[in-house]
């Protein structure tokens, strides 16, 4: 048979299933090289670029699980959801046992709006290790996106209680579970998780400014205008600053400052987001 007729037989059905062969290659040296390149690209915030190195460290040896995830990782944070997923897809193929790969998968999932696939992925990490902190953050978002409070809050706070475990000094589970006691009027129990992940974390404004807006709804205004001055304080918070300037202005007014903060306030603040590390959510 003619070599062009045996190359068409072999790669014609990949180019049917839009999935290009991946060249199986085994050179450990020239992966490592480009991966340590990656992380710091990565560490830098250069996503994209980050991306590049880690393709090229998996390509060099495509048994390197490092280089496959961070690539992920990488095309994840730089806005790329759609090459993410199908990495991560062709990822699980070779490391079907891998809880992080199921993860990632997940919280890609989820950035899309795939709520049912990005929880049916999250429940598979958590399977593979019943101790992935991060996939029971993960399950606890997908599961409030779909309004299963009670669900949620659950998996927020076998997170806090496996971070601690862990000695991971994480504050997103917290925060989620802050925020959604405070949607639900539970606003005591609010207080608890902000004041704990403040404690974990003093130097970020978001915790400051999330902490301040319960004790303003608790009328615990003194205390609330403490935290909204430290949250300026560390990083000039904007809307810290507005909240600030208008329990000022009502105390001049000789009345009391309503803080216009719904139950739901504070969603999406940055604190909210995915996170920037591999196993740090």
């Amino acid at each position: 048979m003619p070599r062009l007729s045996l190359l068409i037989i072999f790669v014609f059905p990949a180019l049917l299933a839009g999935v290009a062969p991946h060249p199986q290659s085994h050179d450990p040296a020239k992966a490592e090289q480009h991966l340590r390149l990656a992380r710091l690209l990565f560490d830098q915030r250069r996503f994209a670029e980050a991306s590049v190195e880690a393709a090229q460290a998996r390509e060099a040896d495509s048994d390197n699980l490092s280089a496959w995830k961070l690539n992920v990782l990488s095309l994840q944070l730089a806005g790329r959801l759609a090459a993410a997923e199908e990495e991560v897809v062709t990822a699980l193929k070779r490391f079907s046992g891998d809880a992080d790969l199921w993860f990632y998968q997940a919280r890609v999932q989820y950035l899309q709006f795939e709520f049912k696939n990005a929880g049916q992925s999250a429940r598979k990490a958590i399977q593979l290790d019943p101790k992935h902190a991060d996939a029971h953050t993960q399950l606890g978002m997908i599961l409030e996106a779909q309004q299963e409070f009670a669900g949620a809050l659950t998996y927020y706070v076998r997170s806090i209680e496996l971070n601690r475990e862990q000695r991971r000094s994480l504050t997103l589970p917290m925060v989620k579970a802050g925020q959604l006691l405070s949607k639900l009027g539970r606003m005591s129990e609010a207080l608890e998780q902000f004041t704990s992940a403040e404690i974990v974390d003093p130097r970020s404004s978001e915790i400051h400014l999330e902490r301040a807006r319960v004790l303003e709804r608790l009328a615990r205004i003194r205390e609330a205008e403490s935290e909204y001055e430290q949250a300026v304080a560390i990083d000039g918070n904007k809307l810290a600053r507005s909240h600030l300037e208008r329990i000022r202005a009502g105390a001049a007014a000789g009345k009391p400052a309503a803080s216009g903060t719904s139950p739901a306030a504070g969603r999406g603040q940055g604190i909210a987001q995915p996170p920037t590390t591999s196993r740090d959510m």
